[in-house]
Protein backbone atom coordinates (compact mmCIF):
# COMPACT_ATOMS: atom_id res chain seq x y z
CA UNK A 1 0.00 0.00 0.00
CA UNK A 2 0.90 3.50 -1.09
CA UNK A 3 1.85 6.20 1.49
CA UNK A 4 0.69 9.48 1.42
CA UNK A 5 3.63 11.04 0.47
CA UNK A 6 4.20 8.47 -2.29
CA UNK A 7 0.40 9.36 -3.52
CA UNK A 8 1.01 12.92 -3.90
CA UNK A 9 4.39 12.67 -5.47
CA UNK A 10 2.61 10.07 -8.01
CA UNK A 11 0.26 12.84 -9.21
CA UNK A 12 3.14 15.01 -9.47
CA UNK A 13 4.34 13.01 -11.85
CA UNK A 14 1.12 12.55 -13.62
CA UNK A 15 1.45 16.44 -13.49
CA UNK A 16 4.86 16.20 -14.95
CA UNK A 17 4.10 14.13 -18.20
CA UNK A 18 0.90 16.66 -18.66
CA UNK A 19 3.33 19.79 -18.69
CA UNK A 20 5.81 17.60 -20.55
CA UNK A 21 2.90 17.08 -23.38
CA UNK A 22 1.38 20.40 -23.12
CA UNK A 23 5.24 22.37 -23.69
CA UNK A 24 5.24 19.61 -26.45
CA UNK A 25 2.08 20.88 -28.05
CA UNK A 26 2.84 24.45 -27.62
CA UNK A 27 6.49 24.17 -29.30
CA UNK A 28 4.29 22.11 -32.38
CA UNK A 29 2.18 24.83 -32.68
CA UNK A 30 4.89 27.65 -32.75
CA UNK A 31 6.51 25.82 -35.72
CA UNK A 32 3.00 25.89 -37.70
CA UNK A 33 2.90 29.48 -36.45
CA UNK A 34 6.17 29.73 -38.01
CA UNK A 35 5.07 28.25 -40.96
CA UNK A 36 1.96 30.47 -41.69
CA UNK A 37 4.13 33.27 -41.10
CA UNK A 38 6.59 32.03 -43.99
CA UNK A 39 9.49 32.55 -41.39
CA UNK A 40 11.13 31.66 -38.33
CA UNK A 41 11.90 34.76 -36.85
CA UNK A 42 11.31 36.07 -32.86
CA UNK A 43 8.56 38.13 -32.67
CA UNK A 44 8.82 40.16 -30.23
CA UNK A 45 6.06 41.97 -30.21
CA UNK A 46 4.02 38.85 -29.53
CA UNK A 47 6.04 37.38 -26.89
CA UNK A 48 5.86 40.51 -24.90
CA UNK A 49 2.25 40.14 -25.26
CA UNK A 50 2.47 36.37 -23.60
CA UNK A 51 4.55 37.43 -20.78
CA UNK A 52 2.40 40.94 -20.10
CA UNK A 53 -0.28 38.30 -19.99
CA UNK A 54 1.18 35.28 -17.91
CA UNK A 55 2.52 37.73 -15.36
CA UNK A 56 -0.69 39.53 -15.45
CA UNK A 57 -2.33 35.61 -14.32
CA UNK A 58 0.60 34.93 -11.82
CA UNK A 59 0.09 38.25 -9.89
CA UNK A 60 -4.17 37.66 -9.91
CA UNK A 61 -3.57 34.34 -8.34
CA UNK A 62 -0.79 35.80 -5.88
CA UNK A 63 2.17 33.97 -7.19
CA UNK A 64 5.35 35.82 -8.50
CA UNK A 65 5.18 37.13 -12.02
CA UNK A 66 8.87 37.21 -11.87
CA UNK A 67 9.04 33.71 -11.60
CA UNK A 68 6.22 32.79 -14.33
CA UNK A 69 7.88 35.40 -16.58
CA UNK A 70 11.31 33.10 -16.03
CA UNK A 71 9.84 30.05 -16.91
CA UNK A 72 8.04 31.37 -19.88
CA UNK A 73 10.86 32.90 -21.11
CA UNK A 74 12.65 29.44 -21.09
CA UNK A 75 9.15 27.43 -23.01
CA UNK A 76 9.89 30.35 -25.64
CA UNK A 77 13.14 29.74 -26.01
CA UNK A 78 12.58 26.03 -26.36
CA UNK A 79 9.83 26.71 -28.98
CA UNK A 80 12.53 28.99 -31.19
CA UNK A 81 14.72 26.24 -30.86
CA UNK A 82 12.13 23.49 -31.91
CA UNK A 83 11.31 25.50 -35.25
CA UNK A 84 14.64 25.57 -36.19
CA UNK A 85 16.02 22.08 -35.53
CA UNK A 86 12.83 19.97 -37.49
CA UNK A 87 13.32 21.95 -40.96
Amino acid sequence: MKTELELIRSQIDKLDDQLFDLILKRCVKSREAAQAKGEYSVDSERECEILKRICQRAEESGLDSDIFASVYREVLKLAQKYQSIND
